[in-house]
């Protein structure tokens, strides 16, 4: 905010060390270009008690390992704010890595209701935390049939609790 799209990258080129550290920039990023990209939020915005929706900034780094450092010091940082903004930091993907990705999206909805710890790792593999073990996969299926395992096993375990229980009950 306030800053014309001129100024864009000089206020990154200055402001990303300040905000991500500057013990991760010893010499400050390189970028070449950066720019807004138009939102689409005048539509949702114009309802009232709504805030607008966050606005894409686009960012060109000249070096590859300038971009590698400011996505590794903004994924330590967790949460990130400036001024009373949200800031968050994605790679730009192709289009087909964004498809493969979007293949995990029916396996996530689950693992969410699972309560299981996952994350997406680059390009499209699956990361699964779960009793202590971090588990790898490369396909959709192959999540589903984990997602079937612990479901069996979860629902066995409540069985036997249920047994348990019954039994107690009736010899009391």
């Amino acid at each position: 905010r306030g800053h014309r799209e001129g100024d864009l990258v000089s206020f990154l080129d200055m402001g990303l060390p300040d905000l991500l550290g500057q013990e991760n920039f010893p010499i400050p990023p390189s970028i070449d270009q950066a720019f807004r990209l138009p939102g689409a939020a005048t539509s949702k915005a114009s309802k009232p008690n709504r805030k607008p929706f966050p606005r894409a900034i686009l960012v060109k780094f000249r070096w590859l390992a300038d971009r590698d450092r400011v996505m590794k010091a903004a994924r330590k940082m967790k949460s990130l704010q400036l001024e009373e903004n949200r800031l968050m930091f994605f790679p730009d993907l192709s289009a087909e890595i964004q498809q493969q990705r979007r293949m995990f999206n029916g396996v996530k909805s689950r693992l969410h209701n699972l309560d299981i710890e996952f994350g997406l790792q680059f390009p499209a593999k699956m990361r699964i935390y779960h009793k202590g073990k971090l588990l790898t996969f490369l396909t959709p299926s192959d999540v589903e049939a984990f997602i079937q395992k612990i479901e069996t096993e979860r629902s066995q375990t409540e069985r036997s609790q249920t047994e348990r229980d019954n039994y107690v009950s009736e010899s009391s």
